[in-house]
């Protein structure tokens, strides 16, 4: 089998390229995106300032500098556009897919660099804030980092290539002690400590030379490279769908069991099937999981950052609105076994169901808020309970509202 596997890789970058740079060009153009990013990248830039002028002299900024470093650099995930067909297409192949193995680590050690350089040049007033005066300059941490960061991509290829070998657990220990070891190459990076950088640089190297003796030639990890490369494409389609509708794709299920067996407990599938499926499928499927806890953060973030009162309420309205426009989603038949369509139940029954899980997410959502308005004193105790109440008053007019206006299932 004749096979540029290097070309076959470039092919498929170009290719995703092209439909990412749309897909950019479609969330650019919405109505109000421009405005709602323009909204939020003042708001943290006048945060983090805010937050600099606080910040005491005793703040430990390279500990959080850091930490937060240390995590980029240990989720090294490569890119290698592996799709649900290739492992029996290209299995013949397997022997000759080096050249693209080869350039999917490259292309995957770039994106990170630049990944790594945009995250070094927002932290770089912190780190300047809080840091001595003979810390390494920004070009050499970079260097430093840069360096640790391609050995992680190293490390990460073969914890990949042997999953067939080894148990998940020693894969999940590797990827703690490369935690640890990116920590302490940071901090000796930002202190410019050469005999340490030396000896964790042959630790990390010995580490990756170990792996490479007992990595078996063939099989490939076919199977993770799949599920890797739907999980990432599901994430990037989680994000532009908060902006514009786009077409799903394939979600991997999750077994989630506790939230399940509370669904369980709470919800009796042989009086009300569609709830009890709905709900199932919210916590191990759908989309909306991720968006439910994204919607929660980004509120909690937005509150810190304008502890306003009426700014508060407005925030916590766009975080509903934005909640119960992705709601439909959850009922949409395709995500369902066509055995579905042959339940009988009437249409208003659909509705029904949608409107019970948004009233309760909704709810659940002011009340998380309330929790965390109290303990930061962000309102009075009386506007602490008028936030809960117009949060609770709003989740039931929205799920009203929603009820009346999702249309029909065919």
């Amino acid at each position: 089998m004749n096979l540029d596997s290097t070309a076959l890789f470039y092919q498929r970058m170009q290719q995703s390229w092209l439909k990412a740079i749309g897909i950019i060009r479609l969330v650019a153009g919405g109505g109000g995106t421009p405005l709602f990013a323009g909204v939020v990248l003042i708001g943290l830039y006048f945060g983090y300032k805010r937050f600099l002028e606080w910040m005491p002299s005793s703040f430990p900024a390279g500990l959080l500098t850091g930490l937060v470093l240390s995590l980029l650099l240990t989720s090294s995930r490569i890119r290698t556009w592996i799709k649900p067909a290739d492992p029996v297409f290209l299995l013949p192949a397997e022997t000759k897919m080096n050249g693209y193995f080869r350039a999917s680590l490259c292309y995957s050690s770039l994106v990170h660099i630049i990944h790594l350089a945009l995250a070094l040049l927002l932290l770089s007033p912190l780190l300047a804030a809080g840091a001595p005066e003979d810390r390494s300059p920004l070009w050499l941490l970079f260097a430093l980092l840069s360096l640790a960061q391609i050995l992680n991509v190293l490390i990460e290829w073969q914890s990949m290539r042997l999953l067939c070998k080894w148990s998940r657990r020693k894969i999940r220990g590797i990827a703690f002690l490369r935690f640890l070891l990116n920590f302490l190459w940071t901090e000796a990076s930002m202190d410019r400590q050469w005999v340490g950088l030396l000896v964790l640089f042959c630790i990390m190297a010995g580490v990756w030379l170990g792996q490479v003796a007992v990595t078996p030639a063939f099989p490939l990890p076919w199977d993770e490279l799949k599920k890797q490369e739907q999980r990432l494409l599901a994430r990037y389609y989680h994000w532009a769908g908060w902006f514009v509708d786009l077409p799903a794709v394939q979600q991997p299920i999750r077994r989630r069991h506790i939230w399940v067996r509370i669904a369980d407990r709470f919800t009796n599938y042989r009086k009300n099937p569609l709830l009890y499926l709905y709900w199932r499928h919210f916590f191990r499927k759908s989309e909306l999981y991720a968006v439910f806890f994204r919607l929660l953060l980004w509120a909690i973030i937005m509150m810190a950052l304008f502890p306003n009162p009426w700014v508060i309420f407005g925030i916590y309205l766009a975080a509903s609105l934005m909640l119960f426009s992705q709601l439909p989603a959850l009922i949409d038949a395709n995500s369902y076994p066509a055995a579905l369509k042959l339940y009988p139940l009437p249409k208003a029954a659909f509705k029904n169901s949608l409107a019970r899980i948004g009233t309760v997410l909704s709810g659940m959502q002011a009340l998380i808020l309330t929790m965390v308005i109290a303990g930061f004193h962000w309102l009075s105790f009386a506007g602490t309970l008028l936030f809960l109440a117009y949060g609770l008053i709003l989740s039931m007019i929205m799920a009203g509202l929603k009820k009346r206006s999702v249309p029909p299932q065919k």
